[in-house]
């Protein structure tokens, strides 16, 4: 397997021989493209329409290789199957390393803060999705300050400068790094109340 960073994202393309860079090019960008769409499903933040674009767009391209996953995710109606046919999609094409848990919450903190700036999702709403994230992935020191922030945001005006201050920081971190270990590196933890 051919490995590759890009702009924070892991890409990568099976060597097929013979096979040119520009091949290789297209097929870790359109990884890359399923990735960025499957991460906000896994967490059911989207119906996973995304995916089954994605799938049908290959397919229009003749860029499949006669995958057949890509070929029933491309018919997919069902949001869970979409889930499975996208993941074992990934899990053929990248490192398992990026489909880890905290490393995909990592990077759906990035949708989630861009939906937050666009004002397509609520404070409300994160507080039940950051609330959640925290919770499932066992409490991470790097949540420890958006989650209670951003719940405590939702009735108290006072807390949502740390609340988005914590929330861009860990956007700005997560959106470049490419591996769960990058992103420990440079966090620093900073307690920041009213």
């Amino acid at each position: 397997m051919y490995s590759n960073i890009k702009n924070g994202w892991p890409l990568a393309c099976v060597m097929q021989a013979p096979l040119n860079s520009v091949v290789c090019t297209n097929t870790m960008k359109a990884i890359h493209e399923l990735l960025e769409a499957f991460i906000p499903l896994k967490y059911n933040f989207t119906n996973g329409q995304e995916c089954v674009k994605w799938a049908g767009d290959r397919l229009l391209y003749d860029e499949e290789e006669n995958d057949e996953d890509i070929i029933l995710l491309a018919g997919s109606t069902e949001e869970e199957e979409i889930k499975e046919l996208s993941l074992k999609i990934l899990e053929t094409y990248i490192d398992k390393q990026f489909l880890d848990e905290e490393y995909c919450a990592g990077k759906f903190i990035v949708k989630l803060y861009e939906s937050y700036k666009s004002g397509s999702v609520s404070i409300h709403r994160l507080d039940s999705i950051i609330g959640s994230l925290y919770s499932n992935l066992n409490y991470p020191d790097w949540l420890s300050e958006l989650a209670p922030n951003c719940e405590y945001a939702t009735d108290m005006e006072d807390y949502r400068k740390p609340f988005e201050d914590e929330f861009q920081y860990l956007y700005e971190l997560w959106k470049d790094v490419s591996s769960l270990d990058e992103f420990k590196s440079k966090y620093a933890k900073r307690i920041k109340l009213p």
